[in-house]
């Protein structure tokens, strides 16, 4: 699952690098005057979807090369066909990876924003030098 989700994670410079491209005056202010985490929350309001959809195809893929996706969905299935009992349904387990390997990746984030907004040895680019220095 690890190895899937890392796999995925390579694909999101591109669908970043449009939310940057695409970010207006009134973000970049948004963004400078939030709190710890605006930028993170701003990716990720302008991501998430796109990065689901780019993530899903890889972790199926790289989960179905394991071999156990194919047992655990027999499980879930007959597990999920029996009458309720109050208990718990097993998860699709691609999209359980995808989620995770989502909420994984905004958490890093969220944590090198807080650190770069922090501490200024963090900020190892001119650019957020200037950004952040004010």
């Amino acid at each position: 699952m690890n190895r899937a989700a890392e796999r995925a994670a390579g694909e999101a410079r591109d669908i970043f690098w449009n939310a940057i491209t695409s970010m207006t005056v009134a973000d970049a202010f948004g963004i400078l005057r939030g709190g710890n985490t605006a930028a993170t929350d701003y990716f990720h309001d302008r991501t998430a979807a796109a990065l689901r959809m780019r993530f899903k195809p890889i972790i199926e893929q790289k989960i179905g090369e394991v071999g156990i996706a194919n047992i655990y969905n027999q499980i879930a299935v007959a597990y999920n066909g029996l009458p309720s009992t109050g208990t718990q349904r097993l998860v699709d387990l691609d999209e359980y990876v995808t989620d995770r390997a989502l909420a994984g990746l905004f958490a890093v984030l969220a944590t090198e924003e807080q650190r770069i907004r922090e501490d200024p040895l963090a900020r190892t680019t001119e650019l957020l030098r200037k950004v952040f220095g004010s």
